[in-house]
């Protein structure tokens, strides 16, 4: 899903890429983009882990 969706968004990511000023951007905010990119990839990759060993009868 990851990769489908970079493909996806890649073109539209380089369009807006060419007029965005990347040096306005501080070392924290760059944390905060990585942080939220991996949390949210390995938590939903490990929620669909969970999901798919619990029996649907189970509430």
């Amino acid at each position: 899903m990851s990769i489908f969706g970079l493909i996806m968004f890649l073109p539209f990511s380089i369009y807006e890429a060419k007029e965005f000023d990347f040096s306005s951007v501080g070392t924290g905010d760059w944390i905060n983009i990585l942080y939220f990119g991996i949390v949210v990839t390995v938590l939903a990759f490990l929620l669909y882990q969970g999901l798919s060993k619990v029996p649907a009868s189970i509430w």
